[in-house]
């Protein structure tokens, strides 16, 4: 797992299986960014802030089956892609701890590196999420 913190601002980075809870768990700031062979996709997490402010498995409720999605090295991960992702969730993870321009919390940051196109997908809070649903313990503080 890895943890950064700059003053009192602390994030978690990554997005195995736990690091997702931890950073609900712990209200910490999760920044998650995802390859496929030419396609990426970064979010920012910040469920404590409230309603508005999913989190990571209000977007991705389970995993997938392991059979539907091949591993990097079997799949194979242009190295520019990795790159360009790697360099925008620095960004993100500097810009959430310095607290400067705007977050992608609610946002899930699309980048197709074959069409040299980037689009936005709206996220939303799931009400019945197991993380940061209503009922949980993460939604009552």
């Amino acid at each position: 797992m890895t943890h950064a913190s700059i003053g009192s601002k602390q994030m978690t980075i990554g997005e195995a299986t736990l690091f997702p809870l931890f950073a609900v768990l712990a209200f910490l700031s999760l920044v998650a960014a995802a390859l496929s062979p030419f396609e990426g996709q970064l979010s920012t997490f910040r469920p404590y802030r409230g309603a508005g402010h999913p989190c990571y498995r209000c977007l991705f409720r389970e995993p997938p089956p392991p059979d539907l999605v091949p591993r990097c090295e079997e799949a194979g991960i242009l190295g520019a892609v990795a790159g360009v992702m790697g360099t925008m969730q620095a960004v993100e993870v500097l810009k959430e701890l310095l607290g400067l321009g705007d977050s992608l919390d609610g946002t899930l940051l699309m980048y197709e590196a074959l069409a040299a196109r980037f689009h936005r997908i709206r996220i939303g809070k799931d009400p019945e999420c197991p993380t940061c649903g209503a009922g949980t313990a993460s939604a009552n503080g």
